[in-house]
């Protein structure tokens, strides 16, 4: 559960046409946020909010729920719960396919 939660919210989060297919940037990290994802992940689908100045909150399907904080770490997206994922940071890059976002084993699109 722990790998599928971060490949969920780290990539949950985000398309925007205007990028190209591939890695994202750092810049076009940030122009995910403010924006609510769905994000499809094996065994379980999360909504999640990325907020302005580093803030997230997640709701799984399971009714799990939690808030935390995410920044960039070069052009990797990192996130860190109150709950969730063990407390610790997690860091990955994203990559945009089409109008989704892809991760290690999750796909999101911005809703």
């Amino acid at each position: 559960m722990r790998s599928i939660l971060f490949g969920v919210v780290s990539m949950s989060i985000f398309a925007t046409a205007a990028y190209a297919d591939g890695i994202m940037t750092a810049a076009e990290v940030r122009q995910l946020a403010p924006g609510h994802y769905h994000v499809v992940a094996p065994g379980v689908t999360i909504e999640v909010d990325l907020g302005l100045g580093g803030k997230i909150s997640v709701v799984t399907d399971k009714g799990e729920k939690d808030k935390g904080h995410w920044h960039l770490n070069g052009d990797r997206f990192c996130v860190k719960f109150n709950k969730l994922l063990d407390r610790k940071e997690n860091c990955e890059l994203l990559n945009r396919a089409g109008d989704q976002i892809k991760g290690n084993v999750l796909t999101a699109t911005r809703r």
